[in-house]
């Protein structure tokens, strides 16, 4: 039987990317200190802080991942799959997408660890992560929470060839909009659910079974998947993943916990997570095996990263069953608790880039010591927007009358895409007419080509993206002798203009200037002898002329 002491050894340090975990007193701890919630590669940590040796680490990731680990521990010892973790000592690795990885799981992506006590018995640590690349106040979310029941006929813990292992999959739409189109797949083939669709904070049951093989049961494990692809009501898609393993002598409790960010006070109206924002969390605890679980608790490790305590609903989500309060009530198998929490994003997280926060979720079997699980998220913070505004003249001096080319070029420089950009180039004093064309690149143009004014709304501006339009302008005959052109562009919400960093609105100024004529004096000593010889020669011509 395992102590609570055998189920502290080995512990799964889920760190987003790089840096030192910092374990909890459960033993299970996560450090987010630089991580890419754009579905980058994640680091974890396998950290053995108990008073004996594991032996047989593994390591088992969502299918779209691979896992590169370290040749050598934190202490110097070789470390391979299969190795031994002595006391204190811990292994860092890195998850990393493939090429070929889905949307779903490059979104929500989890890794299971196991190791072997002394005693012969088999720890498992399940962390799953959410991944958002931008975070907007409408938006589409759905996540799956996997489990999975072992039916051991013969009670001897392991895998047997005609047994069977019922999954049991908790889809919940965590988002603001409803979701459609639901479709849920997992390795078996066959998984049975009650609908497709999901209201706002609806949630469903969805079933399969696996029938142990010959090969499953040489193995001693077998290893499935479970991928929810959808639709929301803006027509976005929404995908959720999760990877389930059944291990011979694992046990039959586990619990695992997935968090859900949303952007749920966009404070400054930028449309997208930024410094002063307020994020909401959306916890799912699931019991994901046999056992019931007793004094179930949910915890922040940090507690700076969450505003106030965590709030959990009264009663179960798929059970119905009354929740009094975390650490003191107990959860069925397969049953979920949602909770909720508030984080109001520093200005250090948006100096970082990114949002990161984790939970760690624990409870007590009957059989067996206590079981804990993580879950980590990651919000991408986008630095402000940045608009390069460029107008400029083919010529710097025209004549009255003349024609010339004028180039504007907007480029959004930043890391996010920017809402609602008004492009305003008046014709100015001194121009006749403009006719215009227009191109793109990663955006498209309003309209190809045009005359006139020009005055441009585009929606949406996406990061990199650039606009140029060519002017061609003719010259007013009557024109002053310079000529100011300024194009201003303004976008609805909070953008610099690069490289000066000021505030929008963005402008840029193109002078042109008049050709001066340069008359001769009519009262110049040079004039006057041309004059005159000019009338001599005049009035020689005319008397010849005559004469002939």
């Amino acid at each position: 039987m395992q102590t609570m002491e055998t189920m502290k050894r080995l512990v799964l340090a889920l760190a987003l990317a790089l840096g030192s975990p910092a374990i909890a007193d459960s033993g299970f701890g996560v450090e987010t200190t630089a991580a890419s919630a754009a579905g980058g590669a994640i680091g974890f940590t396998i950290v053995n802080d108990g008073v004996q040796a594991v032996s047989g680490v593994r390591w088992y990731p969502s299918s779209g991942y691979s896992v590169q680990c370290a040749t050598q521990t934190a202490a110097g010892r070789g470390f391979v799959p299969d190795s031994v973790l002595q006391p204190g000592d811990r292994a860092v690795c890195t998850m990393t997408p493939s090429d070929t990885a889905s949307t779903a799981q490059a979104r929500a992506a989890a890794v299971v660890v196991s190791a072997r006590e002394a005693d012969g018995s088999i720890t498992v640590r399940h962390a799953g992560m959410v991944l958002l690349g931008g975070a907007t106040p409408v938006q589409g979310v759905a996540v799956v929470v996997g489990g999975a029941v072992h039916a051991d006929s013969d009670l001897d813990g392991e895998l047997d060839a005609g047994e069977t292992i019922a999954y049991d999959y908790t889809v919940v739409n965590a988002g603001t909009q409803p979701l459609s189109d639901l479709v849920v797949a997992d390795l078996t083939g066959a998984v049975t659910c009650p609908s497709t669709t999901l209201a706002i904070d609806a949630a469903m049951t969805c079933t399969s079974s696996h029938t142990v093989g010959t090969d499953d049961a040489a193995a001693g494990l077998v290893l499935n998947e479970v991928e929810v692809t959808g639709t929301a009501a803006d027509g976005q898609a929404v995908q959720a993943a999760d990877v389930i393993l059944t291990l011979n002598l694992a046990g039959t409790a586990g619990i695992r916990v997935f968090k859900s960010p949303l952007l749920l006070d966009d404070a400054d109206g930028s449309g997208y997570a930024s410094a002063g924002d307020v994020l909401g969390y959306t916890f799912l605890v699931k019991n994901s095996n046999a056992q019931p679980l007793a004094s179930v608790d949910l915890v922040e490790p940090d507690p700076d990263l969450v505003d106030g305590p965590i709030a959990c609903e009264a009663t179960t989500l798929v059970g119905g069953q009354p929740f009094a309060a975390l650490g003191s009530s107990t959860l069925g198998s397969q049953d979920v608790l949602r909770c909720r929490a508030q984080h109001t994003i520093t200005p250090a997280e948006a100096a970082a880039g990114e949002a990161l926060n984790l939970a760690e979720a624990s409870g007590v079997p009957a059989i067996g010591g206590m079981v804990w699980g993580t879950g980590a998220s990651a919000v991408a913070i986008p630095g402000a927007g940045q608009l390069v505004v460029t107008k400029t003249v083919d010529t710097p001096v025209t004549t009255f009358g003349g024609q010339v080319t004028y180039t504007i070029t907007v480029r959004n420089e930043g890391s996010t895409d920017i809402q609602n950009v008004t492009i305003n180039d008046p014709i100015p004093v001194g121009i006749a007419s403009f006719a215009w064309t227009c191109a793109g690149t990663s955006v498209t143009c309003p309209a190809a080509s045009g005359s006139g004014a020009i005055s441009a709304v585009i929606p949406v501006f996406p990061a990199g993206a650039q606009i140029v339009y060519t002017i061609t302008a003719v010259v007013s005959v009557a024109a002053p002798m310079r000529i100011l052109n300024i194009v201003t562009v303004t976008p609805q919400t909070s953008v610099l203009c690069a490289p000066a960093g000021t505030p929008a609105p963005c402008s840029a100024t193109a002078p042109l200037a008049m050709a001066q004529a340069f008359p001769v004096p009519i009262d110049s000593r040079t004039m006057q002898l041309v004059l005159a010889a000019l009338l001599v020669l005049t009035t020689a011509l005319w008397h010849r002329a005559r004469g002939g």
